[in-house]
């Protein structure tokens, strides 16, 4: 599950439906993002499973960079085409194309309009008793999502947080620090090259 995250990132009725487009124009901001992240998992009974550290890089608009440091490295890459998962410890790479229109990735909460949003999402935009902290609700519309619920926190329109119940009742939170967002970024950041002497599995249509 530690990769459900990854996976995804990425409710509401008429009364909601402006929530949606507040949600896209704090996403419009950000051009590119990056910042460490602590990820915490935890069972439907509330015990942890696990928690891991790393950093994660992203650029609109289908390119990212998610690198778990620790407790095991794994590094998950998507160049904007392909989408490349290097398990270190397995001396494995798997690699797929990236299916650009995917709802149930990260990307998808920073490219998508308030009406792609609100066609798949009920969105609904939380008091906070901040104004500088925005945090959303977002429950899928269709059954097939790998999560029930999910809460995203922006402090000063930068991503600080993600709060995930998946179908199986487990929580996962993702603390994003030290961000940084329309930074130079460089372009190897996104770019992978698997090592000469580990598995490839190549999943790509030819």
């Amino acid at each position: 599950m530690k990769n459900l995250v990854v996976l995804l990132l990425v409710s509401f009725g008429i009364s909601h439906a402006n929530d949606a487009q507040i949600l896209s124009q704090l996403t419009a901001k950000t051009q590119n993002f990056s910042a460490q992240f602590k990820q915490k998992i935890s069972d439907q009974a509330g015990a942890k499973k696990e928690d891991s550290l790393g950093q994660f890089f992203f650029e609109k608009p289908f390119k990212f960079n998610w690198h778990t440091k620790s407790p095991f490295e794994q590094q998950i890459v998507s160049d904007g085409t392909d989408l490349w998962t290097y398990d270190i410890d397995l001396e494995q790479v798997n690699v797929q194309t990236l299916n650009t229109a995917m709802s149930n990735t990260p990307v998808f909460l920073f490219t998508a309009g308030g009406e792609e949003l609100n066609e798949t999402f009920n969105v609904v935009k939380l008091e906070s008793g901040n104004p500088d902290v925005f945090t959303f609700e977002l429950t899928p519309k269709q059954q097939g999502m790998a999560f029930e619920r999910m809460l995203v926190q922006f402090k000063k329109s930068v991503l600080s947080e993600i709060l995930l119940f998946d179908t199986l009742g487990q929580k996962t939170v993702v603390e994003f620090v030290n961000a940084e967002i329309n930074i130079q970024l460089q372009p190897e950041v996104f770019v992978f090259v698997a090592p000469s002497d580990v598995d490839v599995l190549d999943s790509r249509a030819n």
